[in-house]
């Protein structure tokens, strides 16, 4: 998908901060509220934008450490790495548990 300034502008405010009101995005980006949703919508659509996320803030969550723990599994299965995942994210203060087949990394 071709991307024009205004894409651009929208996607530096989003990045900023994705909860911002689409009518406070329009008015950043000199759109009207309409516009500027369409603009997002064709941006998600196209799947320049994949998820709206919230940054947590670990201090507030008595989370002072990050652990990143490499993991290789027995078997490169999609089963046997949904299985870790359900495993790992039952481990107290294990926060996430995203995985890579290709790199066998999961963060608990």
């Amino acid at each position: 998908m071709q991307t024009d300034r205004t894409d651009r502008a929208i996607l530096r405010q989003l990045k900023r901060d994705a909860s911002i009101s689409n009518v406070a995005l329009a008015a950043k980006v000199n759109l009207s509220a309409p516009a500027c949703l369409r603009h997002v919508e064709r941006l998600r659509d196209a799947g320049l934008i994949r998820a709206t996320v919230a940054l947590l803030d670990p201090k507030a969550l008595d989370a002072g450490m990050l652990v990143l723990i490499g993991v290789v599994l027995d078997r490169s299965t999609p089963e046997s790495f949904t299985a870790f995942e359900k495993a790992a994210q039952k481990v107290p203060g294990c926060m996430e548990c995203p995985s890579s087949p290709a790199s066998s990394i999961s963060s608990c």
